[in-house]
């Protein structure tokens, strides 16, 4: 079986097809009710209540405080129906066709579309139409990522986050998860005012080193670029350690030593800026359940 399954990555368009029929699969399945009382169309995990344990717990702690969530790179809408199953309003942004198309659906179902707005558009740092690679919970605008073919890729049309967002959230408890496979440097630079709004928003974002990366980048040039972005707004970033509690990860460590400063039960970092006392007490306090 393993032998078959190498060579079926030797194939470039195979793994293309499978995931492809794959993404529709599970696009038909039926919706099921998850244990956080929301129904979705989704893969096992999800359904289960069982994806990414730690980050739905960060996820839910912190949007318990605010006003508004934003979700770039929805995918179907996992973390868009844990915020408006408490009763947040949320703005979503999900390029990809099939996967916009299964988070509408998600959040029909749960009759909550009074509350969402979703933007079938990637965020970048400027209006434009970009390319983006593979599918599902993966595709992304970086090629070769995550070993996804550079062929076929889908034109999507893409903006920034100031421009599609404005001021029009200022004065508002703001949550912002960011989940876009590497392209959040780009996202970061067009979302110059909402990083500098009031109050400040807390930030969710991922970011890899060498997770997935392509093989003409089998290091992420933006990884400290992006928490640059961050510190220069007077941001502390937070990170789970080996016992899954949230910790600061100090600029100095990040800086000379990335391969081993960061994440251990996560690819998340959390943001928050350094007037927020409210949010700084509560990641500093959460403990975050082994299980």
């Amino acid at each position: 079986m393993e032998k078959i399954k190498n060579i079926i990555k030797r194939i470039p368009f195979v793994p293309t097809i499978y995931r492809n029929i794959r993404d529709k699969r599970l696009a038909n399945r039926d919706a099921v009710m998850t244990p956080f009382g929301f129904k979705i169309i989704a893969n096992d995990s999800m359904q289960q209540g069982k994806f990414e344990p730690v980050d739905t717990k960060i996820f839910r702690k912190f949007v318990e405080d605010a006003d508004v969530v934003i979700d770039a790179g929805a995918h179907v809408g996992y973390y868009c129906l844990q915020a408006l199953s408490l009763r947040k309003h949320v703005i979503a942004f999900e390029p990809m066709p099939l996967n916009a198309k299964t988070l509408l659906k998600n959040i029909s179902i749960n009759r909550w579309g009074d509350n969402a707005e979703v933007f079938q558009l990637a965020l970048a740092d400027k209006p434009g139409i970009l390319k983006m690679y593979g599918s599902g919970t993966g595709a992304s605008l970086i090629k070769g990522w995550a070993g996804f073919s550079s062929r076929n890729p889908v034109l999507v049309p893409s903006s920034s986050l100031d421009l599609v967002i404005g001021n029009r959230l200022a004065g508002s408890n703001v949550f912002i998860l960011i989940d876009v496979e590497s392209a959040e440097y780009e996202l970061l630079k067009g979302a110059k005012k909402i990083l500098a709004s009031e109050p400040k928003p807390v930030w969710m974002v991922e970011i890899t080193l060498m997770e997935h990366q392509s093989k003409e980048r089998t290091v992420n040039p933006n990884y400290i670029p992006t928490f640059e972005i961050f510190w220069e707004a007077g941001y502390d970033a937070y990170c789970t350690n080996e016992n899954m509690e949230l910790q600061l990860c100090e600029e100095e460590n990040v800086r000379k030593n990335p391969e081993t400063t960061g994440n251990r039960s996560s690819s998340n970092f959390v943001f928050i800026h350094k007037t927020s006392d409210d949010a700084r007490k509560k990641i500093l306090d959460m403990q975050i359940d082994k299980k």
